[in-house]
């Protein structure tokens, strides 16, 4: 939990159907005057993307054939809506059609260029399997294949981002149960986006017409989609082709893996096709033959001149490690209950209660050591015995010398021991030498990002409106990642097109021009996006630009867009600056201290500062303006602008509004909070913690007692009690009804009360405000409530009943009844 705060990347970012890129197949798909880059971007913009003739006709029947062949033969994988449906790990040489498939596959020069900027040169493969639905399968549950905590976007220097390619091995039509795609949700973290494509958001490939064999459908694994029901009782069943890619682990010299594979994903592929890649499956019959193929799993021995993938002990142990699917406390139960199939029944030992993963497998390894060294010793005392024996026996009957056979036996002994203790240190060398060992002897890989000590500025949780400035995404080891924020971020992308329209010759315009430029983009922001410029700091807050600050970035981002040669040289001092954080020397004083504060400086030779003074009237200049997006647009007009002419001095009517009350609150600002997240009583309040991994705000109020996990709803910025304002008052644990009628001074107040009549000197903590618009809960609100009082969970309220308790429908099904106020709240919807 300490590793999800400290090392957060994004937010928890909640998104609504303006977030949902295109409900029309078209434009999902890619087309022949695209380059690489731009498919690269269309990916990241739309989480999804089709690409036409993969396979031919011919491959794809082929290949379809072999499958439905081996549906009933091959052991399955674990499926949604398992019945009706086949599911299994294809092995890459056991067909002709399966070879070629992947030869044309890796023969896709758009394909690939485009695999390249999106995951990285020559990716690794992490599934692959066929997946085939016949008639009666049921409609899947809308769902992501990676889960949000092991989001590439969220926490991108702990995950990989991983892709899936699926092509149909026929024409797939709607009733056969084509895949439905819900196309922008790949940036989305909470579940109400879930709900809406659930209801009639997601749209299937197929279309109006069918999907296409041998179209595949590039799919980020976070991107939110189903496997529709086949309904057509003529149509034949429904075989997918599925490849999943990921990028490639940075093993290497001088280099270190910080990233694992994304949590949450089935990963159907046979063990030893792990520690793979692309170019590998392009020619299995050379490059994935046993026992070579075996040994690159185990991550043992590749080829010279080939690439490592995710080998299979790297990843086991790490999906083992953190409780991934298939590796939790109930598979273990399962596994025991079978073992290993090379090992017999009576050295699988029992499972305690409890128990992990590693401590079973190390306690396997050690029952089955202990059973070895047993039988061997006991086999060699008995070799030994016999030899002797046939020795005194031929010596007895004077047929050999005395000693002759025993010296017979021993040289054996010498020879088949001493060939193999020969066979065995070459393996152990190997293993010794290999990538995992040296990661695991060193203890550098995969772990937690170089610490820092916590800052002093009070963070705050961002939302789509802000301009997120991030080091993180700094780096060319995250392939279309280090784009992600300008392209997926509602705020970013605004402020790039604000750039890229006002950079025109920026760096050859005075530098009182430039800081009028550079002031009116912050405003513009402000006052008209209504966000802020938030930086990530080391400790991962978010913590609100300063005005000067703010400048500067706009000034840096200006010059970079103006000036190509500049861009280039500023990108790769960052991406420098960023691998002191996560690479192989990270926590050498020479990283940590000296090389950081050169390159820094460095960049600030390169960039200069703005000069801190107003701006001049600029004459025949004016700001281009950027069309507010619709996923940016407000219900009503902030400012209205006739002229964008730069003035001599900033407008005064540009005054900055938040998208909704909470939206700008920071950590210690004083607040009202809403009682429990669920009446309408709001007390004053102090934030203690913004947690943009969960979206939530925790407030301590003025008498001591605290709210904690609320969401934006719940919370508003304080303002000041004003005259004649309803009000509630606390005398001796009971509240009176009244409003106010002086103020005294040093927060206190008099207060005319109906039932008790005036009440003087009462300190403001212990009045409690009502607001008239304020969210309350009445039937079919969707709220969270704490399941029999343990954890909260989402759902909607069914009743409220006489007693004030809730009737509670949750959305995985339970219901609860009489559900105590204190224990429901509205939920982020």
């Amino acid at each position: 939990k300490k590793r999800q705060i400290k090392e957060l990347t994004y937010y928890n970012r909640a998104c609504d159907r303006e977030d949902i890129t295109t409900n029309n197949v078209d434009d999902l798909m890619i087309t022949e005057d695209m380059d690489a880059e731009s498919c690269m971007n269309h990916m990241l913009k739309h989480g999804a993307s089709l690409y036409p003739d993969l396979i031919s006709n011919e491959t794809a029947k082929a290949a379809r054939e072999h499958i439905l062949e081996r549906n009933v033969i091959e052991k399955g994988f674990f499926v949604i809506e398992n019945e009706n449906r086949y599911s299994f790990g294809i092995d890459v040489n056991s067909h002709p059609s399966i070879r070629q498939a992947l030869t044309e596959i890796s023969e896709n020069k758009l394909l690939q260029e485009a695999l390249t900027r999106i995951v990285g040169p020559n990716p690794a493969i992490v599934e692959f399997t066929g997946i085939t639905a016949l008639y009666g399968a049921a409609e899947q549950f809308i769902h992501q294949d990676v889960l949000p905590k092991g989001s590439a976007f969220k926490y991108s220097r702990n995950f990989v981002p991983t892709f899936s390619l699926f092509i149909p091995l026929q024409d797939t039509t709607a009733e056969m149960g084509a895949t439905a795609v819900c196309p922008g949700t790949h940036q989305c973290i909470n579940a109400p986006i879930s709900t809406i494509c659930q209801e009639d958001a997601a749209m299937q490939i197929s279309g109006r017409t069918h999907w296409k064999s041998g179209t595949g459908a590039l799919l980020n694994q976070q991107t939110f989609h189903r496997g529709a029901a086949h309904v057509d009782p003529q149509g034949p069943d429904r075989v997918l082709f599925i490849l999943t890619f990921a990028s490639r682990p940075r093993f290497g010299r001088n280099q270190v893996e910080t990233r694992m594979i994304g949590q949450g994903g089935s990963y159907s592929l046979k063990w030893d096709q792990w520690g793979h890649t692309m170019k590998d499956f392009a020619d299995p019959a050379k490059y994935m033959s046993q026992p070579w193929k075996t040994l690159r799993s185990l991550g043992i021995y590749k080829p010279k001149g080939r690439d490592w993938g995710w080998d299979y002990a790297t990843v086991a142990s790490m999906r083992i490690s953190n409780s991934d699917v298939g590796y939790g406390y109930h598979n273990l139960k399962e596994f025991a209950k079978t073992g290993f199939t090379f090992i017999p029944d009576s050295l699988t030992p029992a499972l305690d209660d409890g128990e992990t993963w590693e401590n079973y497998l190390l306690k396997t390894v050690a029952v089955v050591r202990s059973w070895l060294l047993e039988k061997v010793t006991r086999v060699h005392v008995a070799y030994i015995f016999i030899m002797t024996l046939i020795n005194f026996i031929l010596h007895f009957c004077g047929y050999r010398k005395r000693g002759e056979a025993i010296m017979h036996c021993l040289g054996r002994l010498i020879f088949t021991h001493g060939l193999i203790v020969l066979i065995a240190i070459a393996i152990w060398y190997r293993v010794k030498t290999s990538q995992w060992a040296e990661n695991i002897r060193t203890g550098v890989a995969f772990k937690s990002l170089r610490s820092y000590t916590n800052t002093e500025q009070p963070g705050t949780i961002p939302y789509k409106t802000d301009v997120l400035i991030s080091p993180r995404f700094k780096s060319s080891s995250l392939a279309s990642y280090r784009h992600i924020l300008e392209i997926n971020h509602p705020g970013n992308r605004y402020w790039a097109d604000l750039i890229a329209s006002n950079s025109l010759n920026y760096h050859n315009l005075p530098s009182a021009a430039q800081l009028a430029v550079a002031e009116m983009l912050v405003l513009d922001i402000k006052s008209v996006c209504r966000g802020r410029l938030l930086k990530h700091t080391d400790d991962s807050k978010w913590v609100v630009m300063s005005d000067e600050d703010s400048r500067n970035q706009a000034h840096v981002e200006l010059l970079k867009a103006s000036n190509k040669a500049l861009y280039f040289v500023l990108t790769l001092l960052d991406y420098y600056i960023a691998e002191i954080d996560v690479g192989i020397f990270r926590e050498t004083a020479l990283h940590k201290y000296h090389i950081s504060d050169h390159l820094e400086s460095l960049q600030d030779h390169l960039i200069g500062d703005l000069p801190n003074a107003q701006p001049r009237q600029l004459a025949n200049n004016t700001l281009r303006s950027v069309a507010l997006p619709k996923y940016l647009s407000f219900p009503q007009t902030i400012v209205t602008r006739k002229s964008r002419s730069i003035p001599s001095t900033m407008p005064e009517q540009l005054k900055p509004v938040p998208p909704f009350p909470a939206a700008w609150v920071e950590e210690r600002d004083t607040v009202d909070g809403q009682y429990r997240g669920s009446f309408n009583e709001w007390y004053r309040a102090v934030v203690t913690k913004m947690d943009p991994n969960k979206g939530k705000i925790d407030i301590k109020y003025f008498d001591g007692d605290k709210d904690k996990s609320l969401n934006h709803r719940s919370v508003r910025p304080y303002e000041a009690l004003v005259m004649d304002e309803v009000v509630s008052v606390q005398v001796k644990g009971k509240y009176y009804q009244g409003r106010i009628i002086r103020f005294i001074g040093n927060d206190k107040y008099d207060v005319q009360t109906h039932e008790k009549g005036l009440i003087k000197n009462i300190p403001g903590h212990l009045i409690m405000r009502s607001f008239d618009k304020v969210d309350s809960l009445k039937e079919g609100s969707v709220v969270e409530a704490k399941f029999q009082g343990t954890e909260w969970f989402r759902g909607h309220v069914v009743k409220i009943n006489e007693d004030g308790t809730y009737d509670i429908a949750y959305d995985d099904g339970d219901r609860e009844f009489f559900v105590s106020p204190e224990l429901v709240r509205l939920s982020d919807d």
